[in-house]
Order: C-alpha cells, then sequence, then structure tokens
C-alpha cells in the first residue's frame, strides 16, 4: 500500500495536478515495462515497482505540470 500512501502525498503537495503526476507515472511505467519487455529483460508477468515512476513523475509535474496541462487543454479545444 505504499502506492497509495505516495498517491496521497502528491495530492497534498500537487493539488489538482495530482492526477496529471498519477497519469504521467502510469505512462512512463508502461513505456519503460514494454522497453524492457521488448529487449527481454523481464517478462509480462514480472513486477515492477510503480512508486519509482510516480516520484519521477510527481518531479516533473511540480517543475513542468502547469504548462503540460495548458498544452492538453490547447490540444482538445479547450481554454
Amino acid at each position: 500500500m505504499g502506492d497509495v500512501k505516495m498517491g496521497g502525498m502528491l495530492g497534498a503537495f500537487l493539488g489538482p495536478y495530482a492526477a496529471l503526476a498519477i497519469f504521467l507515472g502510469a505512462l512512463i511505467g508502461a513505456l519503460v515495462g514494454g522497453a524492457l519487455m521488448a529487449a527481454g529483460k523481464v517478462q509480462r508477468r514480472s513486477a515492477l515497482p510503480f512508486g519509482v515512476f510516480l516520484s519521477l513523475a510527481g518531479v516533473v509535474t511540480l517543475f513542468v505540470g502547469q504548462d503540460i496541462w495548458s498544452f492538453y487543454l490547447r490540444l482538445i479545444g479547450g481554454v
């Protein structure tokens, strides 16, 4: 349940941008996991620690989260 606690801390520190951090963490984790499977380093059922990707995404969101969110809104035709 450490990932849940880290998600709570992301919510406390990042506010509404925590959802972006969780999405980015899942995206980064999926890309890294796919690359590791393609390279033959891990199997499909191998476990990858999600906290590493959450922390990386939290740092990225802390520094450029507002820019990413603005880009996304422009992309879908919002503000």
